[in-house]
């Protein structure tokens, strides 16, 4: 349980700085605090100025996939 709490906490705290930075942000946490989640709620927030440029390893694609059900605006 704490873990989803600090996850929680710490996609707040980025989601919230990326806001006052105008979206312009490099996400680079650890491994496991949710840079996935962050990233979906930084472009949903932006959702207007779309589209917009992710840049990621192709290896965490399939992670997006599985997270992309958690985001609707992701399919629009």
């Amino acid at each position: 349980m704490f873990c989803l709490y600090y996850v929680c906490v710490v996609a707040w705290h980025t989601a919230s700085f990326a806001i006052r930075q105008k979206g312009r942000v490099l996400i680079a946490d650890d491994m496991g605090l949710g840079k996935t989640l962050q990233a979906l709620c930084i472009a949903s927030y932006y959702r207007a100025e779309w589209p917009v440029l992710i840049i990621a390893p192709s290896s965490v694609r399939f992670a997006w996939r599985e997270v992309s059900c958690l985001a609707p605006l992701a399919h629009s």
